[in-house]
């Protein structure tokens, strides 16, 4: 491993010294790196990857929107979205989006990520449709498949409609299979909207999310969360209802959706009767909600359908003022079979019933320069969960600060707020700070601190635990047309280990573990139609037992991971991508975030000692695009890869994707 580490300084030596002349990154990819990868505890994102392309397909016109349509770009701030229609209500419509970037007093950095979502003209009341159909697999075949215990192909299927017809009317249509499955329709979903011309009323048929206040009720899971920026996660942003188009097969609601605004009150009334997965006990009631959508064994299909889960709601929010906003929400949801849980530990912290009822009041406020917001929910019968914070921000420095309270029996079946585990929005306290200083034109610095305590044992909790999260982070920009950072996030928290007792019996034990990341990336460009991405990361875990200081860990037995991506433009809308990782985990867990199909996120965990290879190929026309991918690991230490029925029995493992995208 030496060699590789030495490698990897001549990498860096050699690459600053061939930097050349610049053009811009592709902003799509590293907004996405930006918000997502750093938080790699949960590999599905498609809420991340849904908002965003969605609001890259409708994209904020500068010369109609209100405040609250700017406040859905990501890194906007209000007091930034105040200032935008502020100038322009006083100077008239902007002419260009370079206006709006400087009346705002957005960061050049940032602005060019972020473009993409700004439009000067609105968007025409015309036809036009989208299609997408994408299929993805992996050459070899796994235990599931060679022993027959998954029935269906091993492909996986992705098909999407998106259709905007005059009058402003949206029809979406997508089906997709996982491998193993085999029906190619074992997941559809559908919407269709109308919206009036004014925007004022907002009609919705079929499958849709919802997403209020700060995400206590209702929010899609797995939304952006603790990242390199450290302030945009602290607020979520009112998305109101939403048509439901997802891979992501548990949080759509199959009914109608109707909002309305008269003057300052906005109103949302919402119904739904949606068939849940869920496995169903020796009495017919509802042991266990299930939410991984896979349907391949038997097994897997009996469970399919069996919760029929009713909800009703009403949504108020008034808008006295640009800067001022007040909403209160109320839901009810009704099982059948009825939710049930005998075990009386157990009724600690999972729901049982047939009936639950859910409300809440929020709030924000504005003046000047700072944002003061917050959450209260109720879940029956009784139980409270609670969010607070504060950001703070003016030419080259934003701080912001979040602190949350969710009781133990707090239950929001589709809430996903701020949180250590934003997927389980309960039995936590928690404190973050964060801050963000830009030094000059060439640096910056992020930073976060979040101590949180999880109170009470819970499911995926089995003791009460305190943890802390610390991140900094230095970026140095322009520098030679190049960008170069180096952070360290360190976590500590409580993990399981397991040993044999005297009996030989298998038992588990926790102890507090400390974690620590450095990661050093430069962005170089190397030829005009040449960049290079190279990083260096190296990670350690140290537990209490084990007696370790943090200079010990990091250079006796560290994780490292050396990963160079380059992109070459070929010509106008033809581009490869290439991404080489080298890894050695020495028992510590390594991530990486990988160049993927459109619309779609790998996140990939290399264990053991390896190397990775892909290559992204991609090519655009004037109303299609066409995309192909190619991957490979390998494990020379290994003779399997993958565990259960995803296991294949060998030491390399290659997967493939095509994709193909047609606009009109």
């Amino acid at each position: 491993m030496s060699n590789v580490i030495v490698a990897v300084i001549n990498l860096f030596i050699i690459t600053i010294l061939l930097l050349s002349s610049s053009i811009p990154c592709r902003a799509q990819d590293a907004l996405i790196e930006w918000l997502i990868e750093h938080n790699a505890d949960f590999s599905d994102q498609s809420a991340a990857l849904d908002y965003l392309e969605d609001l890259s397909r409708n994209p904020i016109a500068v010369n109609t929107a209100a405040v609250e349509d700017f406040l859905r770009v990501p890194g906007i701030t209000p007091v930034q979205a105040i200032k935008i229609v502020a100038v322009r209500k006083e100077k008239g419509d902007y002419t260009s989006l370079e206006e709006v970037r400087r009346a705002a007093n957005i960061d050049e950095n940032w602005y060019k990520l972020i473009a993409q979502f700004l439009t000067l003209a609105a968007k025409k009341d015309t036809y036009e449709f989208e299609i997408r159909q994408r299929n993805q697999g992996k050459f070899e075949k796994s235990k599931g498949f060679t022993t027959g215990a998954y029935q269906g192909s091993p492909l996986r299927n992705y098909t999407r409609l998106y259709l905007s017809m005059p009058q402003k009317t949206t029809l979406g249509v997508l089906i997709e299979k996982d491998p193993g499955e085999d029906n190619i329709t074992d997941h559809k979903t559908g919407f269709l909207q109308v919206q009036s011309n004014n925007d004022k009323t907002v009609l919705i048929g079929g499958y849709y999310t919802l997403g209020f206040a700060q995400g206590l009720l209702f929010s899609r899971k797995s939304f952006f969360g603790k990242s390199q920026e450290p302030i945009h996660p602290l607020t979520r942003r009112e998305t109101g209802g939403r048509g439901y188009l997802s891979s992501s097969e548990s949080e759509g609601f199959l009914g109608l959706f109707g909002n309305y605004v008269y003057r300052s009150l906005s109103v949302s009334i919402f119904g739904a009767q949606t068939k849940r997965d869920a496995r169903i006990d020796e009495s017919g009631e509802i042991e266990n909600i299930i939410d991984s959508g896979y349907h391949r064994t038997e097994t897997e299909r009996l469970h399919r359908d069996k919760l029929d889960e009713r909800l009703a709601g009403i949504r108020l929010r008034l808008s006295p003022r640009n800067n001022i906003k007040i909403g209160a929400t109320a839901a009810a949801f009704r099982y059948k079979p009825v939710i049930a849980v005998e075990d009386p530990d157990k009724k600690l912290y999972k729901f049982s019933g047939s009936d639950l009822q859910i409300a809440g009041f929020d709030f924000s406020v504005i003046a000047k320069n700072m944002e003061i917001f917050g959450e209260i929910g109720f879940s029956d019968p009784g139980s409270r969960g609670f969010v607070a914070g504060m950001t703070w921000s003016e030419p080259g420095t934003k701080i912001g600060m979040l602190y949350r309270d969710y009781a133990h029996d707090f239950y929001s079946p589709f809430g996903s707020s701020f949180a250590d585990k934003s997927t389980e929005i309960r039995n936590e306290k928690g404190f973050y700070i964060g801050l963000k200083h830009k030094f000059n034109r060439y640096a910056d610095l992020s930073m976060y601190i979040d101590i949180y305590k999880h109170p009470w044992r819970s499911f995926s909790i089995p003791v009460s635990e305190n943890g802390r999260d610390y991140f900094a982070q230095i970026l140095i920009s322009h520098i030679r047309n190049t960008s170069f950072y180096i952070n360290w996030k360190r976590q500590i928290g409580l993990t399981g280990r397991n040993y044999l007792d005297e009996y030989g019996i298998m038992r588990k034990y926790y102890e507090h573990e400390t974690s620590d990341r450095i990661r050093l990336q430069g962005d170089f460009q190397l030829l005009q139609k040449l960049r290079l991405t190279s990083r260096i990361e190296a990670r350690t875990s140290r537990s209490e037992s084990q007696n370790k200081n943090f200079l010990e860990a990091i250079t006796r037995n560290p994780g490292l991971l050396w990963s160079a991506k380059m992109v070459y433009d070929y010509f106008p809308g033809m581009r490869f991508t290439l991404q080489a990782t080298l890894f050695s985990s020495n028992g510590n867990r390594l991530y990486q975030y990988e160049p993927d199909l459109p619309g779609f996120l790998t996140l990939k965990q290399f264990t053991s000692n390896g190397e990775r290879f892909s290559i992204l190929i991609s090519r655009s026309w004037a109303y299609a695009k066409l995309s192909l991918k190619y991957g490979i690991v390998h494990y020379p230490d290994r003779n399997s890869i993958g565990s259960g029925l995803s296991t294949v029995s060998q030491n390399y493992l290659q997967d493939f994707g095509i994709q193909w995208d047609l606009v009109y």
